[in-house]
């Protein structure tokens, strides 16, 4: 995750740098913000929030618009480096969850701590969500995103799901387990809210060669929204025990 990745290869795969889709990714940060504030009552609460693996902070941006105190974490030198000297946000290199926030930041725990595609990229997600805990307030939020093993294009192609699946992606989650799961470390579910619609995957979709934006594909696009067959999803939960 050098700058080569924010440039060339994020290019490569989404048509432009990572810099140059930074306000359509703030854009969908804001949302999720929003959203956070919705699960917490509270608008523009002014707590404490470290992004893990920040990237270049498009997080960090949307949320100090929102008055909240943003710290953020990355692996990548080039994306701290940028926070630091170009929105001139507080943010640390660092390996999660071989991460002290006390050092770091003088911070123990946090009102909120996120992670926007990066959870997956995780060997051992028990100490994961065990650190999550760990540094975050009793009552805080702890919110994801990461793709479903159970949208639309796992559950009606999943031999192409598993193959196009990233090799640096080490677990998959599916909305309707994640209670289970995050129970576990003493977490409460409290909003998922499915992203990552693509009517066009629907085998009935790709069979009759509809065009992407048909009213066939529109609709099928309403029934994705309700059944919850994004491809990706955001998970929004409530830490309500230490561990």
């Amino acid at each position: 995750y050098d700058s080569n990745y924010f440039d060339g290869q994020y290019k490569n795969q989404y048509g432009k740098t990572y810099i140059e889709d930074f306000d359509a990714i703030k854009k969908q940060c804001l949302r999720r913000v929003g959203i956070i504030e919705s699960v917490l009552h509270k608008k523009k609460c002014q707590g404490t929030v470290l992004d893990i693996g920040c990237a270049y902070g498009p997080f960090l941006a949307a949320a100090h618009e929102h008055s909240w105190q943003v710290f953020g974490t990355d692996i990548s030198e080039a994306a701290v480096s940028y926070i630091r000297e170009s929105l001139n946000f507080p943010a640390c290199q660092s390996a999660f969850p071989d991460f002290d926030s006390s050092s770091e930041f003088g911070i123990a725990q946090f009102d909120a701590v996120t992670m926007w595609y990066v959870i997956e990229h995780f060997k051992n997600l028990n100490e994961v969500l065990k650190k999550v805990s760990s540094i975050l307030k009793t009552g805080g939020i702890f919110a994801f995103s990461t793709p479903s093993a159970s949208g639309v294009s796992a559950r009606f192609n999943k031999k192409s799901f598993f193959e196009q699946s990233p090799s640096d992606h080490f677990t998959l989650w599916e909305p309707q387990k994640c209670q289970a799961v995050l129970k576990k470390f003493g977490f409460k579910v409290e909003r998922l809210v499915s992203t990552g619609h693509h009517p066009e995957r629907f085998p009935i979709s790709a069979g009759n060669g509809w065009k992407k934006d048909s009213f066939q594909n529109k609709l099928l696009a309403s029934v994705s929204h309700a059944l919850n067959l994004g491809d990706t999803f955001e998970v929004y939960c409530r830490k309500i025990h230490e561990l």
